[in-house]
C-alpha cells in the first residue's frame, strides 16, 4: 500500500489561516519567479523547500517554513546574495531568512529580486 503524497496544504495544518494565507503567497511568487522549481515537501517539520530537484539538502535553494506567529521565506545561500535594503535576517555563513508577517513584507520588489537570484543560483 503506498502513502498518500504529501501536499502544500499539509504542512498548514497548525496555522492560523492568516499565516497560512501569507504561505500561499510566498508559494506564488515563487513558483511565478521559477515556475519550473520543484516543490519540496516536509511534513514533520512543516516546511516547502523549492529548487530543481527532489532532495531538500542538496536541491532546494529557497524554502517557506511555518512557525507560529509568521511565515518564514527562507534561502539556503542566502549570505552570498546581494541584499542593499537589508531584508535579510540571520548572522550563520550561508543560511538567512525574511520574516513576513504581513502582506507588504513580500510585495517589495527586492524581496521577488532575492528569490530571483537564489532560484538562479540551481541554474548555473
Amino acid at each position: 500500500m503506498s502513502e498518500t503524497p504529501v501536499t502544500f496544504e499539509d504542512i498548514l495544518h497548525q496555522s492560523t489561516p492568516e499565516i497560512a494565507e501569507l504561505a500561499w503567497k510566498i508559494r506564488a511568487l515563487i513558483l511565478d519567479v521559477a515556475p519550473e522549481a520543484t516543490e519540496i515537501l516536509v511534513l514533520k517539520d512543516r516546511v516547502a523547500g523549492y529548487g530543481y530537484g527532489t532532495n531538500m539538502n542538496r536541491d532546494a535553494l529557497v524554502y517557506i517554513a511555518l512557525p507560529k506567529d509568521w511565515a518564514r521565506l527562507g534561502f539556503y545561500y542566502g549570505g552570498e546574495l546581494p541584499d542593499p535594503e537589508r531584508l535579510l535576517e540571520g548572522d550563520g555563513k550561508r543560511l538567512r531568512h525574511i520574516k513576513v508577517r504581513a502582506e507588504q513584507d513580500i510585495n517589495k520588489p527586492a524581496v521577488r529580486e532575492l528569490v530571483k537570484l537564489a532560484m538562479q543560483r540551481g541554474r548555473e
